[in-house]
């Protein structure tokens, strides 16, 4: 699986738009990765981003509310020109549910048949956002405030870092990446729940990110580099790169990445049964 680093001729670049709601001048994309088979949920055929998460300030949305639309309004309030899904074959009820636009945004969507990982997935849409700013998050994760988004991508432009993640407080049965950080924002280190982090009581994780055009090449180059390694390595030890381990690549290679932290955010993983539990009341009690 190799992944195409490459510019797009001037003539066919995104236009440079204005961001409402962060005031600066730019072309702005949200991806998000929806390829996954929520095995943990055992809901068949119905992707997991369809699950419908009741919000009680919006009592008009209460028949159909799915939980990928809280990333996609979190996308509009930023300032997206435009988002695209990449799901897998079978998951087309996303398109189907949400159409072509959402809060007055234009969506897209692209299929990927295999996946070493959510980076992969996400990958597959990049030569699709070349020369844009780049923002994510996971279409299963409840987030608040509602323009933690917005605020991440005024951050990333004012401190123009390489990358800018939004960090909330956590603790091991979140099942979350750890981040480390400096009274600055600056990330210091971050440790994927893949490797066991180390919990404190004033423990934090990341659940958005947003970046400049340029790591888009870093990311692409990396995503090749482990693909090769993947190919090399022995049967039976390969695996897949979580987003986490991008970051970690990213540090590693001098990347400046930035955090914006929200000590009053909440999150939700829906993903298991327990947690999809806790859904039904997670806005009511906000």
């Amino acid at each position: 699986m190799i992944i195409p680093v490459h510019e797009a001729p001037e003539s066919t670049r995104s236009q440079t738009i204005a961001n409402t709601e962060t005031g600066t001048g730019l072309d702005l994309v949200g991806l998000i990765p929806a390829a996954g088979h929520a095995t943990r949920l055992a809901l068949g055929a119905r992707s997991k981003e369809l699950i419908n998460v009741p919000d009680p300030r919006h009592p008009e949305r209460a028949a159909t509310n799915p939980v990928a639309g809280y990333l996609l309004e979190q996308m509009a309030r930023a300032g997206c020109s435009r988002a695209c899904f990449i799901v897998r074959p079978g998951k087309w009820d996303i398109a189907d549910a949400f159409g072509g636009q959402a809060h007055g945004m234009p969506l897209a969507y692209l299929s990927i048949a295999d996946s070493w990982g959510p980076p992969f997935t996400l990958a597959t849409a990049l030569p699709f956002a070349q020369q844009a700013t780049i923002v994510t998050g996971f279409p299963d994760i409840l987030i608040e405030p509602p323009d933690a988004l917005a605020r991440l991508v005024t951050h990333l432009h004012a401190s123009d870092a390489d990358v800018a993640l939004a960090c909330f407080a956590a603790e091991p049965a979140d099942g979350c990446d750890h981040i480390s950080v400096a009274a600055n924002g600056e990330v210091l280190a971050i440790t994927p729940k893949e490797d066991g982090p180390t919990w404190t009581a004033d423990s934090k994780t990341w659940l958005l990110a947003a970046w400049q055009p340029r790591f888009s090449q870093f990311f692409s180059a990396t995503l090749n580099a482990f693909a090769q390694e993947m190919a090399a390595a022995p049967a039976g030890t390969k695996k897949d790169l979580p987003m986490g381990s991008i970051m970690v690549r990213a540090l590693a290679a001098g990347h400046a990445i930035t955090s914006v932290y929200f000590p009053h955010g909440r999150f939700l993983d829906i993903g298991t049964p327990e947690r999809l539990a806790q859904a039904a009341t997670f806005f009511a009690n906000s």
